[in-house]
């Protein structure tokens, strides 16, 4: 049976492949990126410039190479317990360094994070449940603290500045979605039988849930 973190790791994989893919597109047909207002406060397209397609490569390049290290460590037999929660973090990690690099707080990217917060109840247990939510909503509060430089970390790609009732929203929403995820892994458990999520960290009684549900 394929593991749920060797299921994620394929996952991972092919996002990023795909949004570099659309990133790419975007560089060299200069297709627009977004719009956003210049001194004179009229709208204007902003596009993809080299020092930004430089630094999203270099950045798309690590993510892809973590999942090559996950892919071996799963290969050779590691702890998969042992590899979920500092995936999930890198992961936030990763995706915080994209949103900063680009167009911050009004980035699409920002919806990831539900994305990691979602696959980490593929892993059923609370500590990667919890990783995951603790590092996103870090990571978007990084995200926030970011949005006063203007003109982006690398001065190439202009921040979106969102409203505070948005920010909200989305902390909320983050924070939420975290505590279904944890309670969803709960009832997991709860179907299978098998002692309380809460308890210990052996990963058997994960693999022996999913054995159960399926």
């Amino acid at each position: 049976m394929v593991s749920a973190e060797t299921k994620i790791n394929f996952l991972r994989t092919i996002t990023i492949g795909l949004c570099f893919a659309l990133h790419t597109v975007a560089y060299y047909t200069q297709m627009p990126f977004a719009t956003a207002l210049n001194a004179a406060g009229e709208p204007q397209p902003v596009l993809i410039g080299q020092t930004l397609h430089q630094a999203v490569s270099l950045l798309a390049l690590a993510w892809v190479l973590q999942s090559l290290l996950i892919h071996l460590f799963l290969a050779t037999g590691y702890s998969v317990f042992w590899i979920g929660p500092r995936a999930v973090f890198m992961d936030a990690v990763w995706l915080t360094c994209a949103i900063g690099l680009t167009h911050g707080p009004g980035s699409g990217l920002v919806s990831a994070y539900f994305v990691i917060i979602a696959t980490a109840v593929w892993r059923l247990h609370l500590q990667c449940v919890w990783v995951a939510t603790a590092a996103s909503v870090v990571g978007y509060l990084i995200v926030l603290g970011i949005a006063k430089f203007s003109d982006g970390i690398i001065q190439s790609a202009s921040i979106i500045a969102v409203p505070r009732h948005h920010q909200g929203f989305v902390m909320v929403a983050l924070i939420v979605t975290g505590w279904i995820a944890a309670n969803s892994v709960r009832a997991a458990y709860a179907r299978s039988a098998l002692p309380s999520a809460e308890s210990g960290n052996d990963f058997s009684r994960s693999v022996s849930v999913t054995t159960k549900l399926e």
